[in-house]
């Protein structure tokens, strides 16, 4: 699953779908502590720092 993060609020995340949007698509909401759930951040390919020679 490769959705981005949308906001978050107290121990929660809300996630969406890449081409998401409010009329169509889904909105996940996880708990930040929620077992068995990993959630990876990782910044956008403009944004990515380059790689240490």
């Amino acid at each position: 699953m490769e959705e981005r993060l949308f906001h978050v609020s107290g121990d929660r995340l809300f996630l969406v779908p890449r081409w998401w949007a409010p009329w169509k698509g889904t909105l996940y909401v996880l708990r930040e502590q929620q077992d068995g759930v990993r959630v990876e951040y990782v910044s956008g390919a403009g944004y990515r720092a380059n790689e240490c020679p």
